[in-house]
């Protein structure tokens, strides 16, 4: 799952298997973070992308970034802020966005 988030989809088939591994690893890190920190954070509609929303889209992952990072004591970049059709701001952003979800994972050993 994660190495897959490390990868910028230019297409519409990569960007729907990115889109649900992104909503499974925040999915593990949801139930991680209950499990070992017995915290219930919001659950977020991630996937699938509607890109006639991207904001959408950017406004919930962002809120799924801040709660999990936040339950962990890790610090975050701002992910709403990004033109996803920018070939340059995407690969940017995805590879900001993984290691974030690295750091998390990594932070809860899953």
């Amino acid at each position: 799952m994660l190495p897959i988030l490390y990868n910028a989809p230019s297409s519409e088939s990569e960007w729907n298997i990115w889109s649900l591994s992104h909503a499974a690893s925040h999915t593990k890190i949801l139930q991680a973070i209950k499990a070992q920190k017995s915290l219930s954070l919001s659950q977020y509609q991630l996937d699938p992308i509607a890109f006639n929303a991207v904001d959408v889209f950017l406004n919930n992952n962002q809120q799924a970034h801040n709660d999990m990072l936040g339950a962990l004591g890790i610090s975050g970049a701002d992910l709403q802020q990004v033109d996803l059709k920018d070939p340059n701001q995407r690969r940017a952003w995805v590879y900001i966005h993984a290691k974030e979800h690295a750091d998390a994972e990594g932070a809860l050993k899953v």
